[in-house]
């Protein structure tokens, strides 16, 4: 049976529960602090998955009279949220590297970290592909965060398993002074890098929040449209809003009709919203519409 939304949320919050148990126990056991943030950043991301649950069930919720536009909004503020947590940790693991290289690195039990880290690493890539599967089947962003999350984990496991493999190999070549700057080099090689996605993902969640045009297929495919519209049913022009918060696209349309222009009934205006309507739901359904007619162009908005 497929798993819903939020299933799909439970089950990454109790993998990632046992992963970040595994992960901080054995960084603490071989004094890895890049396996200890590996750990961390595994509970960081349960903490938000558990967010994410109590904000999908509020999400959910239909318009009423303190919110009478939905709640749709407060899904990108709430990943807006997660991803300035996610960079919080990335620069505070981050300054606590660069610390521990400029005090003269860390030595780790290599032997116990790397057999670790083989398993961590083939359980993370096995869990993010079927999530990055998953988050395209049900077309959810809190999924895909989930995807995301995991798709990091796995990236951090390999770069760590890599470096500790590099500490081995020196270590046995007997390049022993350089072996303890491995970890922490390691760490702040892994903050910089997960940087970028949290970043572009914050600032795109940041631009929903703040109602920015989305410039995607939703906004192409209507504007193209209405302007169609306008030659064929000779009206003399037409402007359109368009935003996108969460899953909804927030759509408003002014078309600007010549005085006396011949109606027979408002049946033809409807009409036409259907043709804008059904000309737009395939690329998303979820949709909140408004589409206005006025002969008189100070009331287009």
């Amino acid at each position: 049976m497929a798993l819903t939304e939020n299933r799909l949320i439970k089950l990454s919050i109790y993998l990632t529960a046992v992963f970040a148990f595994f992960s901080i126990c054995f960084g603490l056991f071989t004094d890895a602090k890049a396996i200890i943030f590996d750990g961390l950043f595994s509970l960081i991301g349960m903490v938000l998955s558990i967010a994410s649950i109590f904000a999908l069930r509020f999400i959910r919720k239909p318009e009423d009279q303190v919110l009478p536009y939905g709640r749709a909004h407060f899904e990108p503020f709430i990943i807006l949220i997660q991803c300035l947590v996610i960079i919080f940790l990335c620069l505070y693991s981050l300054i606590t590297a660069t610390l521990d290289f400029m005090h003269g690195g860390r030595i780790v039990d290599l032997n116990v970290a790397i057999v670790f880290l083989i398993f961590s690493t083939l359980g993370s890539l096995v869990i993010w592909l079927y999530f990055r599967k998953q988050a395209v089947r049900v077309s959810s962003e809190f999924v895909r965060i989930e995807a995301l999350e995991w798709q990091m984990g796995t990236f951090l496991s390999i770069a760590i398993l890599v470096g500790m493999l590099i500490a081995f190999v020196l270590d046995w070549l007997g390049f022993h002074a350089v072996v303890p700057f491995v970890d922490p080099t390691l760490v702040i090689l892994a903050s910089l890098i997960f940087l970028v996605e949290p970043i572009k993902t914050g600032i795109r969640n940041l631009k929903e929040l703040l109602l920015f045009a989305p410039e995607d297929d939703v906004e192409i495919t209507t504007k193209a449209l209405v302007q169609e519209i306008v030659v064929n049913k000779n009206f003399l022009e037409v402007k359109s809003h368009i935003a996108k918060t969460g899953k909804y696209h927030l759509i408003e349309i002014d078309f600007l009709l010549p005085e006396g222009y011949p109606l027979r009934s408002v049946d033809e205006l409807d009409l036409i919203r259907a043709e804008v309507y059904d000309g737009i739901k395939n690329k998303n359904n979820n949709l909140w519409l408004t589409i206005s007619f006025t002969a008189q162009r100070k009331w287009m908005l």
